[in-house]
């Protein structure tokens, strides 16, 4: 099956599968231990992937991001279900989906990189939120109330502002991007609101380089070492739809 059959089938899955078993793909059980696992990161983990991103930022022009919710399946206790697609428009093509794995991390501790883009403990906060919310209440962190319909998102959008300082960003890089990671995060300042989405994924590149220079992008940015984080999304719905609907 073609990259993107996958993406039409797994963010189908995603559209369809009943609310409240939404929070099942976000977890398996650890038959050896007995316990429950969570998952909380997801990582671009095909090397040919990660080319073809590195080789769309030298070559195009980045002019939208998507990273769209998916499921590859059923649930399955003995794994996880869930990915994300980060979907890449640039040039005059379609877009390009690149599809994000769950990634286990190899301990329980959150230890975001620093970056200016936004300060370094709300990325610390929202995904200690995401790790520590209750399993009963994780279908709700997708869900919105618009009037008497609920609104499940799809998809969480890169704003204009922040795709300008990531294209300009990587423009400027001199090596090539060694990893691409989403972050699952929870904002519980969004939470008791019902007509908002609370889940709060975040995008980091790894960068090779001690220090890069520094931009500005609707405020200050910084390019550091290790990882640059980026959270200001716009979930769709409720904030925004799909391209055909704008």
């Amino acid at each position: 099956m073609s990259q993107n059959n996958h993406f039409t089938l797994h963010t189908h899955n995603w559209k369809m599968e009943p609310i409240l078993s939404l929070a099942d793909h976000f977890h398996y059980l650890k038959v050896e231990e007995g316990q429950q696992k969570r998952l909380s990161e997801y990582q671009l983990d095909d090397a040919e992937e990660l080319t073809e991103f590195n080789r769309i930022v030298r070559d195009d022009k980045i002019t939208r991001i998507e990273m769209h919710m998916a499921l590859e399946g059923a649930v399955n206790i003995n794994t996880f279900t869930s990915c994300m697609y980060m979907s890449v428009y640039h040039g005059e093509s379609d877009p390009t989906n690149f599809k994000l794995n769950p990634f286990e991390k190899p301990n329980p501790e959150i230890h975001l990189p620093n970056t200016a883009i936004v300060p370094p403990i709300f990325k610390q906060m929202i995904a200690t939120n995401w790790d520590e919310v209750d399993n009963h209440l994780i279908d709700d962190l997708f869900i919105a109330k618009n009037q008497n319909v609920l609104e499940r998102v799809h998809y969480f959008l890169i704003g204009d502002a922040m795709t300008t300082f990531i294209d300009k960003m990587l423009e400027d890089c001199s090596h090539n991007i060694l990893d691409v990671k989403i972050y699952a995060g929870l904002d519980l300042n969004k939470f008791p609101n019902k007509e908002t989405i609370s889940f709060t994924p975040v995008l980091g590149f790894k960068l090779p380089k001690e220090t890069i220079n520094s931009y500005r992008a609707s405020g200050s940015a910084n390019c550091l070492r290790g990882e640059v984080l980026l959270e200001y999304s716009m979930p769709c719905p409720p904030t925004c739809y799909p391209r055909s609907r704008n």
